[in-house]
């Protein structure tokens, strides 16, 4: 088969469920092969049964959560005592603080991440271009709000 194995992940499996369902349903999602897509329980054991069956070095893990955004730094998505996978990438949608607990704690356990920054950027840039019709300058909008 092609495409990814996608799984959702919610603190409660009606959530995850919901949003395969809504995902699934959509016919122009059909190139993403969500035929593949699986709704899956955030908590230890669902999690640790989903790592050992998975390839762990093509391992994509996402925060579309606001565990970790401010003012609540503290929390994370992923549960304490679970460790992550190796070989994992981990993207975080918050950029506000930069590093999130959820990125730190991965860093710590030698996984690359990266925070939402660049998508708030490609968005912004995305926009500006359809309403101008003109190209922006990507570079020059991420030194902005790098400083």
């Amino acid at each position: 088969t092609t495409g990814w194995r996608v799984f959702i992940a919610a603190l409660r499996m009606e959530q995850s469920t919901a949003i395969v369902t809504d995902l699934t349903s959509k016919s122009d999602m059909n190139p993403l092969h969500w035929h593949r897509l699986e709704a899956i329980l955030l908590h230890e054991n669902a999690l640790r049964s989903f790592i050992s069956e998975t390839k762990t070095d093509r391992l994509l893990l996402i925060n579309a959560s606001s565990a970790g955004m401010t003012p609540n730094e503290n929390e994370t998505p992923w549960p304490a005592k679970l460790p992550f996978p190796p070989g994992a990438f981990v993207y975080d949608l918050i950029y506000k603080p930069p590093a999130t607990r959820f990125l730190r704690d991965a860093r710590i356990a030698g996984l690359d991440g990266s925070n939402g920054l660049g998508m708030l950027v490609e968005q912004a840039a995305l926009s500006l271009e359809r309403w101008t019709g003109q190209s922006v300058p990507r570079e020059a909008m991420q030194q902005a709000i790098s400083n």
